[in-house]
């Protein structure tokens, strides 16, 4: 689809919108009937990365389109009590909690959804995010519900198991859209899973205007004074790689003795129920083994977008050391590139799809030589960090959170607007052969998908 045929057809939606009532009720949307939206996902104060990214594409949506109504269905474990009250974050109006372990808190999600004068459900994807095998129990969900699903992957594994790879299918086929948030998974999802491209969006990750902060203020206020800043933040748990980059730091020290690496994030809410802060004592442990105890520092607290934007502000090098090839998104490193930031990444597939061209080094796996090695390139060469930022930046802004809340409201009245031709029944196996849903077994129910084309900086 043309951008003439998107222009156009915004101008019919905006023709059939009605104005707020002289009592500032709501705009509404279509046959005089508000658009609805829930999400399913994890959602604050859960602290954990897709729990954050709902809120922020809650706010953008709202504030792309204000007269909505958004829901949260907030995916929650039993053993974690969260007490939430209005107002929402990310301006949401509704939240119902879906007890991640109980099989029965998913059918009363349904419930809610079927009876809630819902339009649309926005599924953000993670296998460890539902209950089950797998996260299995998501399908439970989706069988008893004939609403339509844009389906957000945050995971597309390239080489899963048959598990895996039946519930990714069967969650694409009951989906009316599928979005993913790099190039690179759409190949995989195609091949692999057997999903027609035609049937996937590429949004990217949404990312937030952080403010212009002099990196020598940013260093005073954190007492940074007159040290190299290496950065990693996030939540903190294994398979992060963060050996790798406290094992570098030796090579690095010899030649920049003043070097400091901040780990900045609490650590993950799941590895602290499961062994405590182990994991990050042994890093504390293996800093002092290797003899640089002083040139690392650990924050050890969730942090907000304002001291986030401080502590970007004062990071010469950002550095993103993950071990896993598949990873097709990272949140942290969409946010470090709109921050104006350098970049020295391991080459997993969504670094090498938004770092490689240009934006940033990128280093081997499993190997903290060469992550020394791009790191103290960077730090040796002012004008190249000055040309990384400058790039980084560029492209980051192109990932804004207002850009990516318009594209998926858009992709939100789309979906309501453009039913199905047929609708899946409420009701399947409890397992379904990932051989009986072939390549382009929804392409009847969807049709033509005009949102293809949605790609980053466009």
């Amino acid at each position: 689809m043309n951008s003439d045929h998107v222009l156009g057809m915004e101008r019919r939606h905006r023709g059939r919108m009605q104005r707020p009532t002289p009592q500032g009720g709501l705009r509404r949307w279509g046959h005089g009937r508000m658009l609805s939206v829930a999400f399913v996902s994890s959602f604050p104060p859960r602290r954990c990365g897709i729990a954050s990214f709902t809120a922020d594409l809650a706010q953008a949506v709202r504030q792309a389109y204000p007269y909505i109504r958004l829901g949260a269905l907030a995916l929650d474990p039993a053993w974690e009590a969260l007490d939430r009250k209005p107002p929402y974050p990310g301006g949401v109006d509704e939240v119902h909690p879906i007890v991640v372990e109980d099989l029965d808190s998913y059918l009363r999600a349904a419930q809610f959804l079927e009876t809630g004068g819902w339009d649309v459900i926005n599924l953000q994807h993670e296998y460890g995010l539902f209950g089950g095998d797998q996260g299995e129990y998501v399908l439970h969900l989706l069988r008893h519900t004939r609403l339509p699903v844009v389906a957000t992957l945050h995971t597309v594994l390239r080489r899963p198991d048959e598990k895996q790879r039946q519930i990714l299918v069967e969650l694409a086929a009951r989906s009316r859209v599928v979005v993913v948030q790099a190039r690179s998974a759409v190949e995989i999802l195609q091949r692999l899973y057997g999903i027609d491209a035609g049937r996937v969006v590429v949004i990217p990750h949404g990312t937030p205007a952080f403010p212009s902060i002099d990196p020598g203020e940013a260093k005073r206020r954190l007492g940074f004074q007159g040290r190299p800043v290496l950065l990693t933040y996030g939540l903190l748990s294994p398979g992060k790689g963060i050996e790798q980059a406290i094992r570098a730091l030796p090579a690095i020290k010899e030649r920049v003795p003043s070097v400091l690496y901040v780990v900045a994030g609490q650590t993950h809410p799941n590895v602290l129920k499961l062994s405590g802060e182990s994991y990050r004592q042994s890093l504390v442990q293996m800093a002092a083994e290797l003899g640089v105890q002083d040139n690392v520092q650990f924050v050890d607290r969730y942090l907000g977008l304002e001291e986030l934007g401080t502590l970007l502000a004062a990071t010469d090098v950002y550095v993103v050391p993950y071990p896993n090839e598949d990873q097709v998104v990272s949140g942290t490193l969409s946010y470090a590139l709109a921050a104006g930031k350098a970049v020295v990444s391991t080459p997993f597939r969504y670094a090498r799809e938004v770092v490689g061209p240009g934006r940033g080094l990128l280093c081997q796996f499993g190997d903290p030589g060469s992550l020394a090695r791009e790191v103290l390139r960077l730090l040796d060469n002012p004008e190249l960090r000055r040309t990384l930022e400058h790039r980084a930046l560029a492209f980051g802004q192109s990932m804004s959170w207002d850009i990516v809340g318009s594209r998926y409201g858009r992709l939100f009245r789309w979906v309501a607007d453009n039913p199905p031709q047929a609708v899946e029944p409420l009701e399947q196996p409890a397992s379904i052969a990932a051989s009986t849903l072939p390549a382009r077994r929804s392409a009847g129910l969807l049709g033509a998908n005009p949102w293809r084309e949605a790609q980053p900086g466009r």
